[in-house]
């Protein structure tokens, strides 16, 4: 895709707030379920982001969908580029919008990998501190396994972060 105006922004934002928590594209990529060739264009400006994937960016960043986009006012914008940024800002509730995409549960995973990550743990250290198999804190990150109250209480404490972290909230 030729590089324009919106992704190039975008990717330079994306740039920058991942520089700022500190983690490579790999693994930013894992924690949004895509490959990283796939965030490398996403960064580079030159694929579009796909709505589902934005809105999961904005939350792992705890950015809203605008300030990803940057300021976009202050620049000239296709037709077609002008719909997207239209599309996106209809699209940025922090909560769900598309057809069973972020559940709560899904919320709830999606941070348990972002936390697991950001401290550079692997799945078979997270087990070991809960006391759990390494298949079942799998499946917990996979969304296969109800997580537990107390499971995440213990996470909470070992990340010392709060439970709420791990729960979505309105930006």
């Amino acid at each position: 895709m030729k590089k324009s105006i919106l992704y190039s922004t975008i990717g330079k934002n994306l740039l920058k707030l991942r520089k700022e928590v500190g983690m490579s594209q790999r693994e930013i990529a894992e924690y949004l379920n895509i490959s990283r060739s796939a965030y490398k264009q996403y960064e580079n400006g030159t694929r579009m982001i796909p709505i589902p994937i934005i809105d999961s960016m904005s939350k792992f960043y705890k950015v809203s969908v605008d300030d990803l986009m940057g300021n976009l006012n202050d620049v000239q914008l296709s037709e077609e580029e002008k719909k997207i940024v239209y599309e996106y800002k209809r699209r940025k509730s922090y909560y769900p919008t598309l057809e069973g995409l972020l559940r709560m549960n899904d919320y709830l995973r999606i941070n348990m990998k972002k936390f697991r990550l950001q401290h550079k743990k692997t799945q078979q250290q997270v087990a070991d501190y809960l006391g759990i198999d390494i298949s079942t804190y799998n499946k917990y990150e996979n969304g296969k396994r109800k997580v537990e109250v107390e499971t995440v209480k213990k996470l909470a404490e070992w990340y010392g972060v709060k439970t709420s972290d791990f729960l979505p909230v309105d930006n």
